[in-house]
């Protein structure tokens, strides 16, 4: 966001959408009120679950979910059934890659370099919506 002009950028901040609702934002822009969000729900490959807003939405009808826990060992769900639209859910599931030691299974892999590359190319296109 920082070298597509934003500019007072925080990183895993608190952002509170309403008096019961927080998000950590892995990257926000407090002067434009944009930012990512990360889920860290993956499985196996699937294409067809880039296209959803968060696979979280899928399997409970809520965007997002953040977990509070005390010092004492309790906790709470902030469940957010829709995200402001300043927010992007970045999933880390169609990002995933493996390795492996064994050069002929790493054929079929997909690798750590082709990925950062589409996930640099994703965010460039995000970042293009984002109003500055």
């Amino acid at each position: 966001m920082k070298n597509a002009g934003f500019e007072w950028l925080s990183t895993f901040i608190i952002v509170r959408i309403s008096n019961k609702e927080y998000v950590t934002a892995i990257c926000f822009s407090e002067k434009s009120k944009v930012g990512f969000l990360y889920e860290e729900i993956h499985s196996l490959p699937n294409p067809n679950r880039k296209a959803l807003k968060s696979i979280f939405k899928a399997n409970t009808g809520n965007d997002y979910a953040e977990k509070i826990v005390t010092l004492d060992g309790d906790s709470e769900f902030i469940k957010i059934k829709e995200l402001p639209t300043n927010f992007y859910l970045l999933k880390e599931d169609p990002y995933w890659y493996q390795f492996t030691d064994k050069p002929q299974k790493e054929k079929i892999l997909v690798d750590k370099q082709t990925t950062l590359e589409i996930l640099r190319s994703d965010v460039k296109k995000i970042i293009e919506t984002f109003k500055k």
